[in-house]
């Protein structure tokens, strides 16, 4: 039931969409405050030579632009391939599918930047599978839903639990592959952690996740580089960040593409996702944790 309304809402054209997106951003900042407060902290801290104008303006430009991504991410459920391929344009795609077609598979790193939903439509512009890592919703009904709207385009949704598993029979099948991580997430407390200086921030802590995965499933690494053409409009231009990741030196990949995502961040602040608390975990609770852990372990083992 919840498909078929939201799918109802979605015929309606994009235009109108918009509309209804200018008055949801408007009762977002204005009335619900949307995580305000979380919001303006990190835009402050990121960008401290910016003055208190210039970062309320990038604070409106972003609810406007959060608005828009939902909008257009329920227009999925009733695009056509036609209409997706107007609105999302793929550059260097002549490069990624020679890379395929010479047997080797590609690791797309992107961020919460932009559209990202729409990056799924990848596989309308090559010949060979593709898939797209994600984490299961709790509730089950609007997880089916986002399944279904990103598998409408030809790209496979792929658990996260499931990867690895996924990957090593890929690779004994020969199957050549490209898979897609959104790697700009604050890690949980695993092992699959790592630290960069990322928009002011000195030891953030990333997800290195993807970049072992990408290793796992050998091949090239590259990023997607995300711009706005015009609202509703998007390109996307595939960067090569390694041609191999058996010759890329340990944690250079998810090095390269946090300082990639940066100059993307900078160059057009308003289109990350900032309503997420990035900066929630810091170093030294990481450090705390593990040495704990390691002390434990060797007092079994003792």
């Amino acid at each position: 039931m919840l498909y078929y309304i939201l799918y109802t809402f979605s015929l309606l054209p994009l235009r109108v969409l918009f509309v209804l997106s200018d008055v949801m951003g408007f009762l977002l900042y204005h009335v619900v405050r949307y995580r305000r407060r979380l919001v303006r902290r990190q835009l402050i801290d990121s960008f401290p030579e910016k003055d208190t104008g210039e970062i309320r303006q990038i604070e409106k430009k972003f609810y406007r632009w959060f608005c828009d991504y939902v909008m257009e991410t329920l227009k999925m459920l009733s695009f056509s391939e036609k209409e997706m391929r107007e609105h999302m344009v793929f550059e260097n795609m002549e490069e990624v599918n020679e890379v395929l077609r010479g047997g080797r598979n590609i690791s797309l790193f992107l961020g919460h930047y932009c559209n990202w939903e729409w990056v799924a439509s990848i596989a309308l512009h090559t010949p060979f599978y593709c898939a797209h890592i994600y984490h299961p919703l709790k509730n089950v009904a609007l997880n089916n839903v986002f399944c279904t709207l990103r598998g409408n385009f030809k790209s496979h949704n792929l658990a996260m639990a499931d990867t690895v598993r996924t990957l090593i029979n890929w690779k004994r099948e020969g199957k050549i592959s490209m898979v897609g991580y959104i790697s700009d997430q604050v890690p949980g407390y695993s092992q699959m952690h790592h630290f960069v200086d990322f928009l002011n921030h000195k030891d953030t802590p990333v997800f290195s996740g993807g970049e072992r995965m990408a290793a796992l499933n050998g091949g090239a690494v590259y990023y997607v580089r995300m711009s706005c053409v015009r609202r509703g409009y998007y390109r996307a231009q595939l960067v090569r960040i390694v041609g191999s990741t058996e010759e890329a030196p340990l944690h250079y990949p998810v090095n390269q593409y946090f300082k990639l995502l940066e100059q993307d961040i900078r160059r057009a602040p308003q289109y990350w996702l900032w309503s997420h608390n990035r900066w929630k975990r810091t170093k030294e609770e990481y450090d705390r944790i593990f040495s704990e852990q390691e002390r434990k372990i060797r007092a079994t083992k003792a």
